[in-house]
């Protein structure tokens, strides 16, 4: 274990030098900068496609978990089949050019008729408000 340790500090180590010669994030998009950086020390987004790094499941529990979760099956009852639809309708429709929100949120409620209840079109739009705070004065 002292050894993985000593490994996994030297990886660090080297990780945050790296980090620390790469140029300033705005830079990134300028032509002459980007594919230099990509070639020496790639930043690990699959471009080119190999510049890969570790699984995000190896990178915190939370990714294993949900990759586990998401791989489970799901129980077979007449609601699971019914979200299953509602989730194909959505995946078809709302990629599509709407003319407007209402036009959207119409082709929505058709998608999950059934799963969810009908939004309200007469509601208004949610807004922040600011809570006034007493200032003791």
């Amino acid at each position: 274990m002292d050894e993985f340790n000593q490994l996994f500090d030297n990886f660090s180590m080297l990780i945050r030098q790296l980090l620390n010669d790469l140029p300033a994030l705005s830079k990134f998009a300028q032509p002459s900068v980007w594919p230099k950086v990509q070639k020496t020390t790639p930043i690990l987004c699959l471009r080119p496609p190999n510049a890969r790094g570790l699984p995000l499941t190896t990178l915190h529990h939370v990714f294993c978990r949900f990759q586990y979760e998401s791989s489970r099956p799901l129980p077979m009852t007449t609601e699971t089949v019914a979200v299953q639809i509602a989730a194909s309708k959505l995946c078809l429709r709302m990629g599509e050019a709407f003319k407007n929100e209402a036009e959207r949120g119409e082709a929505f409620d058709e998608c999950v008729d059934g799963i969810l209840e009908k939004r309200n079109a007469n509601l208004n739009p949610i807004r922040p408000h600011i809570m006034a705070r007493s200032t003791g004065v």
